[in-house]
């Protein structure tokens, strides 16, 4: 049998931290995979395949692979592997090491396009690759789509049809370092993450652990796949697909953090005005930040609506803020925050064992953009210095956040963010 497209996933680590990353990538554990178990489990597909058109090497970020020169020369020697693409975010500046084996006709280095806050390095990459003439695919006009959240989509079968026929995404087959074939990146993140039910057997390609004899036949078998139940977590990338910013930076932890927290202080009702001005403050002084990293229009309606509070304040009598004013803002700032932590997972500690395990998402501790939330039994726990925890919650706090959703309108960070009804 022949294969039009393999990808080859060498490493998850990346110096950019993509919110919509296709590959989920900034939401795994960051690591290098081993050079032979990717050259073992290469020798191994191609042992029973004729000939591998193409093969894409990629990450996480490529440069920062230790092995990426050794990897691309195995590929190079075999001559049943047509064409070798190699991509890269364009941020990396490469060494005399790299250009000298990507300069060879059978190599391609394809450059992702993104803007100069993110790839300030581009231009002069570009210019670098032309002098050396290495072959590139440049794709500086590259367009990102919004493929969905994580939730369950309660699709038909003739609809997961529809979605698996109409993706671009199902030509994405890929080998990850754990020697195993996927569809696309979504099915990786299913395999690696908690954000979804982990795909079913028959849908992926286990290279390492089939026996020789009957690789050929498995890769066979999952190439006449009709659907994965993945679809049921993704709405893919289809002509109904809605063009979102590309490469959109994940806020810093300590500035979404810092978000959250004006928010929980405004939900109180105290001292309205001066949590107002310092959150007016916080935005002037973070600006380019926010301009580049978030969905900045939920930033500026947030802002819109807190000066038009302060304007009403200095005008009212006692300067006293009516209830329906303040829940107006709260869900201005709500829809903004809900955006700016999109791009983080909740890492519960829960000691006491005061939820129900069953309804809590535990997600990968040691991903970077990871968020440690302690659950606490009291209020009186909470000063507590040694808990080094990114966000303290009681028992009690978690219980009214439901109250809270009907009461405002907003809806809860702490259940949208790493709870389901726990209780």
């Amino acid at each position: 049998m022949r294969m039009e497209h393999l990808g080859v996933r060498v490493t998850t680590f990346c110096n950019l931290n993509c919110k919509d990353c296709a590959d989920l990538v900034p939401y795994e554990k960051s690591c290098h995979y081993e050079y032979e178990d990717i050259v073992n489990d290469l020798d191994k597909i191609l042992g029973v395949v004729d000939f591998i058109e193409e093969i894409l090497l990629g990450g996480g970020e490529i440069f920062m692979y230790p092995y990426m020169n050794e990897v691309i020369e195995y590929c190079v020697r075999s001559s049943k592997i047509g064409h070798v693409f190699v991509v890269t975010n364009g941020t990396i500046m490469p060494t005399q090491e790299n250009l000298k084996v990507l300069k060879n006709d059978r190599v391609t280095l394809r450059v992702s396009g993104y803007g100069v806050h993110v790839a300030p390095q581009r231009d002069k990459i570009m210019a670098l690759l032309e002098e050396e003439s290495i072959q590139t695919e440049d794709l500086k006009s590259m367009k990102w789509y919004d493929v969905g959240n994580a939730e369950y989509r309660n699709r038909t079968e003739e609809e997961m049809k529809w979605v698996w026929d109409n993706c671009s995404m199902r030509f994405c087959v890929t080998m990850c370092g754990n020697g195993k074939i996927y569809w696309c990146g979504r099915q990786i993140g299913a395999d690696l993450l908690e954000d979804y039910p982990s795909p079913k057997v028959n849908e992926i390609v286990d290279v390492r652990n089939t026996p020789q004899g009957k690789l050929a036949e498995t890769l066979e078998d999952f190439y006449k796949t009709r659907y994965i139940s993945t679809c049921n977590y993704c709405d893919g990338i289809t002509p109904r697909s809605r063009w979102i910013f590309t490469a959109t930076q994940v806020l810093p932890k300590k500035l979404a953090l810092d978000l959250f927290a004006f928010e929980m202080m405004l939900r109180e009702g105290e001292n309205v005005r001066l949590i107002l001005n310092e959150w007016l403050g916080y935005v002037n002084e973070h600006y380019k930040a926010l301009l580049f990293e978030t969905e900045f229009a939920e930033a500026l309606q947030v802002t819109r609506d807190v000066s038009q509070m302060l304007t009403r304040l200095k005008y009212t009598p006692g300067g006293g803020m009516l209830e329906e004013d303040l829940y107006r803002v709260l869900r201005s700032w709500n829809k903004c925050n809900l955006e700016v932590l999109r791009g983080y997972r909740f890492y519960v500690e829960d000691p006491c064992c005061l939820l129900n395990p069953a309804q809590v998402r535990y997600h990968e501790r040691n991903c970077k953009n990871a968020v440690n939330v302690f659950v606490l039994p009291s209020e009186d726990f909470k000063n507590d210095r040694t808990n080094t925890a990114d966000i303290l919650v009681t028992v009690q706090e978690i219980k009214e956040e439901k109250a809270w959703e009907e009461k405002t309108g907003c809806r809860s960070i702490l259940r949208y963010a790493f709870l389901f009804d726990a209780f």
